[in-house]
């Protein structure tokens, strides 16, 4: 009985740490790139590793900003489902009429 009760135990035990782990497992980070295409259900972006990588969306997909072409993103990939794109705000590029303020 005492050895039943410590397999039990043992199971119990390993179950309950391999399920934060497998969760861990579902989201595989975070992607960031320029955005080649934005249509529809799907982004494509390229890395600054040179990869295009796609990605799929849905109702479920968090957009911050505005997606488009062009737009430098974030996104929070889970096996190629978009969880979450975040566009990054772009400085507007000097124009040379004003000089720059010094620090």
């Amino acid at each position: 009985m005492k050895k039943i009760l410590m397999l039990l135990a043992g199971v119990v035990t390993l179950l309950a740490v391999s399920m934060p782990i497998g969760a861990m497992e579902m989201k595989e980070g975070v992607v960031m790139g320029k955005v080649i295409k934005a249509d529809g259900e799907f982004v494509t972006i390229k890395t600054a590793e040179g990869e295009t990588k796609t990605f799929h969306m849905d109702k479920t997909t968090k957009i911050t900003g505005e997606l488009k072409a062009g737009a430098h993103v974030s996104i929070e990939d889970a096996k190629g489902h978009a969880m979450s794109v975040s566009v990054e705000k772009q400085m507007a590029e000097h124009t040379g009429a004003e000089p720059p303020i010094a620090p």
